[in-house]
């Protein structure tokens, strides 16, 4: 079967193609190594055997010399565009949000098979590829991660707004499908909040917006679903975000080169205070 001419979605690494009924193509981009798609079939299904709202996989094929997944289609809405159609309803999907995330933490994998990828490692890789960043920042950041504590629970690592589609059931009832597991890894659950929250407080407002007051009208509408989220989360995890400040000021420093230019100076300034003093200690 073929694609069709244009993409539904696309990403960094991957484009979406309607495929059969029912189903979606996710194909990976040319330049990216093939093994990212087996590893993605791998922890997706894995995630979705241990009843996590996942989505169902079918198949892996190559397209067009591409590999791809095959996917469950989930028709209905990402949770980023029923912020925008009600944003009215801000705490009651930030309660949401908080809910499918606080569920995907209580998967902990203490005997995980050596080799299974470790957040941190991650983390630290990142932040060493991190070039917009002073040699001595990266150090501190470094030396900053490994102070902080690890652990064993299975986080997405981008979890977010746009990654959560609300789709129904059999019943007709809501089922919200949490996407794109392919930077799963084990680790702390604090350090994937810590992302979460920094990606959608320091979102940036679509260009051409018609005016400033709009712009900072949505700048401060993603910093308080932000605070509502980790309110809510507070309260389903209890006291488990103590070490939140470090853990953004790493997830900051392992995410800037991944943002546009433009977009960049927030990033830093979380980098920034996180550090304080102890930047070049």
């Amino acid at each position: 079967m073929e694609i069709s001419s244009k993409p539904i979605a696309a990403g960094r690494t991957a484009e979406i193609y309607a495929w059969e009924e029912g189903q979606i193509l996710k194909l990976l981009r040319p330049g990216f190594p093939p093994g990212l798609i087996q590893q993605e079939e791998v922890i997706t299904n894995a995630i979705y055997q241990a009843g996590i709202a996942a989505p169902k996989i079918y198949s892996l094929v190559e397209v067009n010399g591409r590999p791809g997944i095959i996917y469950e289609r989930i028709d209905g809405p990402s949770l980023i565009a029923l912020m925008e159609r009600s944003p009215f309803r801000l705490r009651e999907y930030a309660a949401l949000l908080a809910r499918l995330h606080a569920a995907v933490h209580t998967h902990t994998y203490p005997n995980a098979p050596e080799g299974t990828t470790r957040q941190k490692n991650v983390l630290a890789r990142q932040v060493q590829e991190a070039q917009v960043l002073p040699e001595a920042v990266r150090a501190a950041v470094l030396r900053l991660l490994e102070r902080l504590p690890d652990g064993d629970t299975l986080c997405h690592n981008d979890f977010h707004p746009l990654n959560v589609l609300i789709g129904t059931d059999e019943k007709g009832a809501y089922r919200p499908v949490i996407i794109d597991w392919e930077s799963a890894s084990l680790g702390n659950a604090c350090a994937d909040v810590a992302r979460t929250s920094l990606t959608i407080a320091l979102g940036r407002p679509p260009e051409g917006l018609p005016n400033l007051l709009r712009k900072i009208t949505v700048e401060f509408y993603l910093r308080s679903f932000t605070s509502a989220y980790l309110d809510h989360y507070r309260s389903i995890a209890g006291d488990s975000l103590a070490d939140l400040r470090a853990w953004q000021t790493v997830q900051a420093a392992a995410k800037v080169q991944y943002e546009a230019p433009a977009n960049q100076g927030m990033w830093l300034e979380v980098i920034d205070k996180g550090l304080g003093s102890r930047k070049v200690a």
